[in-house]
C-alpha cells in the first residue's frame, strides 16, 4: 500500500471511487460534480487536499481535508472540514480508513485549525475526538403560518435565480454575508467563482431576493430526492441573510409563497432576536447540530464565540475549566468585557476533551446544569454553528 498526496494527474480516479462508493453506500446514482461544485478543479492546489490510499497503482480510499477560514464577532479563525471520506467496496476492511483518517486528523491540527468539522456517524469517528456541536434552528413554515404570522398581507418581494455569470449579484451576497457575525470566507476570484459554487453545494440553487426591483437578501434552498444537478423552487432553504434588520422573516415568507408548499429554514443560534420572532409563527421547530467537530484551540474559539453572546443576558463572573491534555480555560465577563483566556489559577471543574466540546459549544444544556454555577448556565453552550454549503 502506497499513501500520498493527490495531484491533478488524480482529478478522473478520485472522481470515479468517490461516485461509486457512495452510490454503492445508498443504492443510486451519484454525481460528485454537482454535489461539491467548488472542488472539483483539475489542479494540484484542489486534488492536493486529499490523501489516498493505492494498491497497486488503483486509488483505494481516499479522505479529504478542506481549510477553511472564518470570521466570528471580527475575529479570525481556521476549521478544516475533513471529508470525501470513502472506500472501494473490494478494499474495505483492510485498514485503508484508519490510516487516512489518523493523518488527516493530524494534518487539521498542524495547519492551525481552531477545530475540524464532518458529518457522519458518531460510532465511526467519536474515537478521533469529534463531537455532535452546534447548534441549528430549525422551522417549517406554511401557507397559514405565512397568512396568519403577516396579518394576511404578502410581502412586496420576488425572486431570481442568480447564474454564474451574475457577478453584481455574487458581489452583493459576498458583501451581505461579511456583514454577518459568523462567516466562512469565501473568495472574489475568478468573477466570485467560490461564491456561486458555495451556494450551489449539494445540488442548492441561490435566488437574489429583491423589492421594487433592489437586493434585499438572498437565499439557496434545495429539494429532498435530487441527486443530480440543480433544485428549482426548492423547499428547503440552507442559507439565507437579510441586508437589514426586519427583513429576514419577510423574506422567507416570500419565499413560502413562490414556492407554494410548506418550507423548512435552518438559522444559527446568534440570530436571537429572528429566533424569538420565528417561534411565535412557524409551523414547528427543532434544534438540532449541524456537524461533529474536534476541538483543538479550545481557548481561541471559545473566545471568539463569547462575543456573539447578548450581553445583557450574562451576569458578571467568572470560572476556571480545566480539560485533561489540554490546560484550563478561564471564561469571564467582568462587566466591560467577556471572553477566554487560558490560566494557571486551579480549575473548578475538569473534563474530559470530549465532555468539554459537549458543554462548551453542544446542544445540550444538562450537564452544564449539574456544575451548580449560575455564571456557566448562562453563558453555555456557545453559539457555534455551520452553513453546510461551506463543506470543501
Amino acid at each position: 500500500m502506497e499513501i500520498r498526496r493527490l495531484a491533478a494527474e488524480d482529478y478522473d480516479e478520485l472522481l470515479a471511487v468517490l461516485n461509486r462508493t457512495f452510490g454503492n453506500k445508498y443504492g443510486r446514482e451519484m454525481d460528485f460534480l454537482s454535489t461539491q461544485p467548488k472542488m472539483w478543479v483539475k489542479d494540484d492546489r484542489h486534488m492536493g487536499m486529499h490523501l489516498g490510499a493505492f494498491e497497486d497503482g488503483v486509488l483505494a480510499a481516499v479522505v479529504g481535508i478542506y481549510p477553511l477560514p472564518a470570521v466570528i464577532g471580527g475575529k479570525e479563525v481556521l476549521f478544516a472540514t475533513t471529508g470525501n471520506v470513502a472506500t472501494l467496496p473490494e478494499y474495505e476492511g483492510r485498514g485503508y480508513f484508519t490510516k487516512l483518517f489518523t493523518l488527516a486528523v493530524k494534518e487539521a491540527e498542524e495547519m492551525g485549525a481552531v477545530a475540524a468539522r464532518l458529518g457522519g456517524a458518531r460510532q465511526r469517528y467519536s474515537r478521533y475526538g469529534f463531537e455532535p456541536a452546534g447548534l441549528s434552528y430549525k422551522f417549517s413554515f406554511n401557507e397559514t403560518n405565512r397568512i396568519k404570522g403577516l396579518g394576511d398581507k404578502e410581502p412586496n418581494i420576488t425572486f431570481r435565480e442568480i447564474e454564474r455569470g451574475d457577478t453584481e449579484y455574487l458581489a452583493y451576497c459576498k458583501r451581505i454575508a461579511e456583514s454577518s457575525d459568523f462567516y466562512v470566507t469565501r473568495s472574489d476570484e475568478d468573477s466570485f467563482r467560490d461564491v456561486y459554487l458555495a451556494l450551489t453545494t449539494t445540488h442548492c440553487a441561490p435566488y437574489i431576493a429583491l423589492r421594487e426591483g433592489k437586493p434585499v437578501g438572498y437565499l439557496s434552498s434545495f429539494d429532498e430526492n435530487v441527486y443530480i444537478g440543480k433544485s428549482s423552487r426548492g423547499r428547503n432553504i440552507r442559507e439565507v441573510r437579510a441586508e437589514k434588520e426586519g427583513d429576514l422573516i419577510p423574506i422567507i415568507s416570500a419565499w413560502q409563497s413562490y414556492v407554494g408548499t410548506e418550507i423548512t429554514v435552518a438559522l444559527p443560534p446568534h440570530l436571537y432576536e429572528d429566533i424569538s420572532k420565528f417561534v411565535s409563527v412557524a409551523e414547528s421547530v427543532s434544534v438540532s447540530s449541524p456537524s461533529r467537530f474536534k476541538i483543538y484551540d479550545y481557548e481561541k474559539l471559545a473566545d471568539a464565540l463569547i462575543g456573539l453572546k447578548l450581553r445583557d443576558t450574562l451576569p458578571v463572573g467568572e470560572e476556571n475549566i480545566g480539560i485533561n491534555g489540554y490546560g484550563t480555560l478561564k471564561l469571564y465577563n467582568n462587566g466591560k468585557e467577556a471572553g477566554c483566556i487560558r490560566t494557571s489559577e486551579p480549575a473548578k471543574i475538569n473534563l474530559e476533551p470530549a465532555v468539554a466540546t459537549r458543554v462548551l459549544f453542544g446542544t445540550l444544556t444538562a450537564e452544564v446544569q449539574l456544575f451548580g454555577s449560575p455564571f456557566l448556565s448562562a453563558l453555555l453552550p456557545l453559539p457555534l454553528s455551520w452553513s453546510t454549503l461551506d463543506y470543501v
